[in-house]
């Protein structure tokens, strides 16, 4: 599995939020950086085949809270 993290926001909570995150299991690469809503998207484009179709699905959490 795959999650490609976004925060828009103010940053020092972005990163309080991006460790939290990165704290719920044991990622196998876990790369943390500024970047645009383009730069992100474009991070995938060698992985599509060209000519088929794609879809890209975005989800918003209003908050993380800490698990029990």
């Amino acid at each position: 599995m795959m999650i490609t993290a976004m925060w828009c926001g103010e940053l020092a909570q972005g990163e309080s939020v991006m460790a939290r995150l990165q704290r719920l299991g044991t990622p196998s690469l876990a790369h943390v950086n500024l970047k645009t809503c383009t730069e992100i998207l474009d991070m995938f484009e060698s992985f599509f085949v060209s000519g088929r179709h794609y879809t890209v699905e975005t989800r918003s959490l209003p908050a993380l809270t800490p698990m029990p």
